[in-house]
């Protein structure tokens, strides 16, 4: 475990509430996937909007990345991954913020909200709120 790990597991520890900080813990030490439904993607190049029933996040946290996946109303998918990613904190809230290492501007937040996760993402070609 590295030291950016052991600082990130003990401020989890100490400040969020045991119910979602395992949840979060679980996500950040294993990976894994979550997912929202009937949301809006915006492309950022175009301003265009896409609605898409079902919006997936998976994390590979062997691999440091994220990946971005949805379909649209005709079924067309797309996809978006955010490579080399570093994972923080924020203080006193009950989710966690990962950037890319080298464009800071590359951003994805996981919440737990209401004893689930959700997220937003903030990628080179989409975004979600």
């Amino acid at each position: 475990m590295n030291k950016h790990t052991i600082i990130l597991f003990f401020f989890l520890f100490i400040s969020f509430n045991s119910h979602a900080q395992q949840k979060l813990l679980d996500f950040y030490f294993e990976g894994g996937r979550c997912q929202m439904n009937e949301k809006i993607v915006e492309v950022i190049n175009d301003g265009i909007n896409i609605s898409a029933r079902q919006v997936v996040l998976h994390y590979k946290k062997s691999e440091e990345s994220m990946t971005l996946n949805f379909v649209d109303e005709n079924l067309r998918g797309y996809e978006e991954t955010i490579k080399e990613l570093e994972g923080y904190t924020v203080k006193g809230k009950t989710q966690l913020i990962w950037r890319n290492k080298k464009n800071k501007n590359l951003e994805i937040v996981v919440i737990e909200k209401a004893g689930s996760l959700t997220f937003m993402w903030n990628g080179v070609m989409y975004k979600t709120n």
